[in-house]
């Protein structure tokens, strides 16, 4: 099709008209922001307060479906094999009430039998700091003692405790006066909190209740409003990212859940205090990814430590760290591959950077989300991958065809090891060549009549190229 042609095609010049204005209204949106940049982070600011309670309702829905097609699938598969009418028309929201109430019994169970003894280990922490103290305080004069301190100095360095109290006492007094308007504030946080959970999770019930028919309206819009074949690519994409999510979240759960059993079983059998404390906070911090392992440790380490006397060396700590470390390889051997790994299907390279790159960006948020979102992306890559190849009739035999850097560069490739085992071949090479030429002519002696001579000397030429034969044998010089 010739130029003139093109630029007459109505269709064509519509196709240009489009590209040219949606680069122009790009161009104009790119300039506009960088001028006004704090005016839009206002706007998204407010955007976000405004929709927050809906993003959220959305997450509480996407981790209570997990627990929702567990009820469904499984405990009651029965039920649902035999096709009851009644039992057809309230089985999602039955599964929906048990979601919740096994939410709200984890967390009754984590109030009800955890905070009570971290406030034990908190009480016992705060009696002993004034012995800490004390004891801190004599060990200090002692050494300054046994240096030979003037005394005078060290009556400087003894703590007025009374003193301590009423600067204590008047802080308090000061942070009363403002109580009020400190209330207050907490008070309309917390109502704003409370709002804010209450919507989302009755936009949760009605996500959950109504999936099917969302789902639906969607692809709806989708086919409505874009070609067919793109359509078909998005609902793909979207059916992927929720397979992968899903699977995340379900194996984080399980994990974690594990995780934390076993934690509780191993104190339990070396008896070491606050084991269910402990083995709580190991099973939330596992959650995390990577991250979660070091948050563990840390803080069962320090509850331990926290609770030893002073004085004494801290075993319950030290037992601790060394039970918990070969429990979190046994956990990343043996439990994450096979119930978190099979899940999302990245690499462990690919984790890693993952978690690197979002927890800089986002935080703690950022490595729940970018480890999935990476996922994603990894899957997508790798069929775009796999259809090029097919495409382009590229085999596995070609992609592992070895290369032949030797013949490429015209010399033996390597460092200066390979030259210097090139040097001994050369060298042994010759040496052979020297031994060959002498038992030739030893071998040619007896067929001569004429008196030998005494051979020259071995030429430069002669050992340069040992394998020439000569025509005559040497003669030697009696």
């Amino acid at each position: 099709m010739k130029l003139t042609e093109l630029l007459t095609n109505p269709r064509f010049t519509r196709k240009i008209f489009r590209g040219v204005v949606l680069v122009l209204l790009i161009a104009i949106a790119v300039i506009f922001g960088l001028f006004n940049s704090q005016q839009l982070f206002a706007v998204f600011n407010t955007l976000t307060s405004v929709f927050f309670p809906f993003f959220l309702g959305i997450c509480i829905a996407f981790v209570l479906n997990v627990i929702l097609k567990m009820y469904e699938e499984h405990i009651f598969a029965p039920l649902n094999r035999k096709n009851f009418k009644i039992w057809n028309r309230c089985r999602r929201m039955v599964c929906i009430c048990l979601s919740y109430l096994t939410v709200f019994a984890a967390l009754t169970a984590v109030i009800f039998f955890v905070i009570p003894e971290l406030i034990d280990s908190l009480s016992q922490f705060f009696e002993n700091v004034p012995t800490y103290f004390r004891s801190a305080e004599t060990w200090i004069t002692q050494q300054l003692e046994r240096l030979n301190v003037d005394p005078k100095q060290i009556d400087l360095l003894q703590i007025d405790w009374s003193t301590v109290i009423s600067q204590a006492s008047q802080m308090a007094t000061d942070f009363m006066g403002n109580l009020y308007t400190t209330t207050v504030a907490v008070a309309s946080s917390v109502a704003n909190g409370m709002f804010s959970l209450v919507m989302s999770m009755i936009f949760s019930v009605y996500m959950l209740s109504k999936k099917e028919h969302l789902i639906r309206g969607v692809r709806r819009i989708l086919f409505a409003f874009l070609p067919a074949h793109r359509a078909r690519r998005v609902v793909e994409i979207g059916a992927i990212t929720n397979r992968i999510f899903s699977g995340f979240v379900a194996g984080q759960l399980t994990e974690s859940l594990i995780l934390g059993c076993l934690c509780y079983v191993g104190m339990s059998i070396i008896q070491l205090p606050y084991a269910l404390l402990i083995s709580t906070l190991v099973c939330v911090f596992s959650l995390i990814p990577l991250l979660g392992a070091y948050l563990g440790v840390i803080s069962g380490a320090l509850i331990l430590l926290l609770a030893t006397p002073w004085g004494s060396f801290p075993w319950d700590s030290l037992w601790f760290v060394i039970f918990l470390l070969l429990l979190q390889q046994f956990e990343g051997n043996v439990i994450y591959p096979r119930v978190v790994g099979t899940s999302i299907g990245l690499p462990g390279i690919w984790v890693l950077l993952a978690v690197v790159v979002c927890s800089g960006l986002m935080g703690i948020p950022g490595i729940l989300i970018g480890i999935p979102t990476t996922s994603v992306l990894y899957a997508l890559f790798t069929q775009s991958v796999k259809r090029r190849l097919e495409k382009r009739h590229i085999t596995d035999e070609q992609l592992d065809e070895a290369v032949n850097v030797e013949e490429l560069l015209g010399r033996p490739a390597g460092g200066p090891l390979t030259g210097i085992k090139e040097s001994r071949k050369r060298k042994k090479r010759a040496r052979l060549a020297k031994l060959l030429e002498k038992t030739q002519n030893t071998l040619h002696k007896p067929e001569s009549s004429e008196p030998s001579q005494e051979n020259e000397p071995d030429t430069p030429e002669d050992t340069d190229s040992p394998g020439e034969e000569e025509d005559e044998p040497k003669e030697k010089n009696p």
